[in-house]
């Protein structure tokens, strides 16, 4: 399963309801291309808060854990999981 409806499935508001969450799939969209938190909320219409939060959970459900040392590094290690899930093309 590759692309939107695979980043549809991970991307959930919670597993026993098991439906895609449009802020949390529009929040990885953002963040995966480079857009800052305060970007992606003015964006949204969500605050800073909301979308620190929405990221946190985007990399816990990657299984990738923060450490504020490697925060670069952590968001290439997202993007290479994306593309081998076939979430977001290769390319970029």
């Amino acid at each position: 399963m590759a692309g939107l409806p695979a980043l549809c499935q991970m991307l959930t508001t919670a597993e026993r309801r098991n439906r895609p969450n449009p802020t949390l799939i529009a929040v990885f969209g953002l963040h995966i291309h480079g857009a800052s938190r305060k970007q992606i909320a003015d964006q949204l219409g969500i605050s800073e808060a909301a979308v620190r939060n929405y990221i946190t959970l985007i990399y816990k459900i990657f299984g990738l854990t923060y450490d504020p040392k490697y925060r670069g590094a952590r968001l290439k290690m997202l993007r290479e999981l994306a593309r081998q899930a076939g979430l977001i093309p290769a390319e970029e």
